[in-house]
């Protein structure tokens, strides 16, 4: 599901749109909306999302997007999650061409999430949807 490191201090747009791709993993939201909570977004939104543990988490999804507005972050569509994730692959490959070991150690997997988020955009293009 998440193959590549997206780490505190959380970018919340990225985490937003790997959600709507659901290529980020549930359990850790609460944990994300917790850290969002630190920075000031204590909303009861954000709140109800920070307390979910097991077995509460299958609630999630009911609690995400209210959070994310409470954060000003309005719903994204599939297509303009995968332009961010997109553009954030391509930073992180920007990155690791100026630190070799890093690229040793993730080279491949960008390479691979690349290839997977490609083939997604193209399912998006053959159902009509365009570009944000």
């Amino acid at each position: 599901m998440l193959n590549f490191p997206v780490e505190k201090p959380y970018d919340y747009d990225l985490v937003q749109a790997m959600w709507v791709l659901r290529r980020f993993p549930g359990d850790r939201l609460p944990d994300v909306a917790a850290e969002a909570m630190l920075d000031r977004f204590d909303t009861p939104a954000v709140l109800e999302l920070a307390s979910l543990r097991p077995p509460r988490l299958e609630g999630t999804d009911e609690a995400v997007e209210p959070a994310f507005r409470a954060m000003g972050r309005p719903s994204k569509s599939q297509s303009r999650a995968a332009w961010i994730v997109a553009r954030h692959l391509a930073r992180l490959v920007d990155e690791y061409e100026e630190h070799p070991d890093l690229r040793k150690e993730y080279g491949k997997t960008l390479l691979n999430e690349a290839r997977a988020l490609a083939a997604q955009v193209d399912l998006f293009r053959m159902r009509g949807r365009t570009s944000p």
